[in-house]
């Protein structure tokens, strides 16, 4: 599985679907298994695609799904 996907399929099980429940890049790095600079591609991507939302909150920057995000993050099982 492309990083790009396991990005969008791991936020979606975590449940990062909402600007109260994202997730900075750190945290996600650390539940998902990969080092901080392999998520740079993939959130860029996931950004440009409209799948995901980037917030900053006290000088940090968070990410989650958008309804865009969900419904491509479901394909990836169907």
């Amino acid at each position: 599985m492309s990083n790009i996907k396991r990005v969008l399929s791991s936020l979606l099980t975590l449940g990062i679907t909402s600007e109260e429940k994202a997730i900075d890049v750190e945290e996600l790095a650390n539940k998902i298994g990969l080092n901080v600079s392999e998520l740079n591609e993939p959130l860029s991507e996931l950004l440009r695609l409209g799948h995901l939302r980037r917030i900053f909150f006290k000088g940090k920057e968070y990410f989650y799904l958008t309804a865009t995000g969900i419904i491509a993050a479901c394909s990836i099982y169907s």
